[in-house]
């Protein structure tokens, strides 16, 4: 930051990032990926004073803090002033829709669709397969209609899940952020880099 930026008391300061660098005093000189990131702020020491991990995001929306516990949340674009909630679909409106189980990259995957007209939040929902579990904690958020993309690769991000999946067969199952099956899907053994 410049020198003797402030934000006054009950303010808000915007900062871009932009993937086609610096526009001003106030630009990180990068973009944010729209299929997650973990961007932070750091103090001179350097120390962190402020961090999120987010995963894929919802375009046309933008992730914001709200109440007195400062949760993350889909939030309707609000520059430099009070976050407001975006309306979002209910858990149900998702389903598992695509998979691929044996990669020859080592990158198996999980795609889930949003079936609403409102973006839906992944955000608390769980992922099991037959011998994993795996609980979406970074703020994820599937566009209406749209469709995201976790690895199932057992690396950390807020785009990964924590294990892979069976390429000898198995069950993929989609869960609210109560336990509630959201679906599910059975299958046998697969071939080398054939998506179901």
């Amino acid at each position: 930051f410049p020198p003797n930026t402030r934000i006054p008391a009950g303010g808000y300061l915007r900062v871009n990032a932009s993937a086609d660098g610096p526009s001003g005093a106030l630009d990180v000189g990068f973009g944010l990926d729209a299929d997650g990131e973990s961007p932070a702020m750091l103090r001179p020491a350097p120390s962190i004073e402020d961090f999120l991990a987010f995963g894929p995001q919802a375009p046309g929306f933008t992730v914001g803090r709200l109440g007195s516990d400062g949760l993350w949340t889909l939030c309707d674009p609000t520059p430099e002033s009070v976050n407001e909630a975006a309306p979002a679909a209910p858990a149900a409106a998702m389903v598992l829709n695509e998979f691929l189980a044996n990669s020859d990259a080592g990158d198996d995957w999980i795609e889930l669709h949003n079936t609403a007209g409102l973006p839906a939040q992944l955000t608390g929902c769980y992922l099991t397969t037959s011998n994993a579990l795996f609980q979406v904690r970074a703020p994820v958020f599937i566009a209406p209609g749209g469709f995201v993309i976790l690895k199932a690769d057992e690396q950390p991000g807020p785009n990964h899940v924590n294990f892979r999946l069976p390429a000898a067969g198995g069950r993929i199952a989609l869960a609210d952020s109560a336990g509630l099956p959201l679906g599910q899907v059975t299958y046998g053994p697969q071939p080398p880099q054939v998506p179901l």
